[in-house]
């Protein structure tokens, strides 16, 4: 899981994408990547450009983008990006401790 906080925009886009792609390039077998932005105060277009490269970027390795703890206006921004048929999975903000 990655886990944003502050903003994702231009000025940091570029990195989370890096980290995006190289751990979805070391993981094997392929599992989803999380990533969470329930500290994320904005995300600019940009931001929502790089989410919607990284969701590309995880198909192409043979699985999926997840987002946790998004602003809904940026999930709806990011759904019309890239379509809910492709799978991008969007989690609740806060997933039940396993006992």
């Amino acid at each position: 899981m990655l886990t944003l906080t502050g903003t994702l925009d231009a000025a940091n886009a570029d990195a989370v994408e890096t980290a995006a792609t190289t751990r979805l390039a070391r993981t094997s077998p392929p599992v989803p990547l999380v990533i969470d932005l329930g500290q994320v105060q904005f995300v600019s277009a940009t931001g929502i450009d790089v989410l919607a490269s990284i969701h590309h970027e995880a198909l192409r390795h043979g699985t999926n983008l997840a987002v946790r703890g998004a602003d809904p206006s940026v999930i709806t921004d990011l759904v019309g990006r890239v379509g809910l048929a492709d799978g991008l999975v969007i989690l609740p903000n806060r997933v039940p401790a396993h006992s």
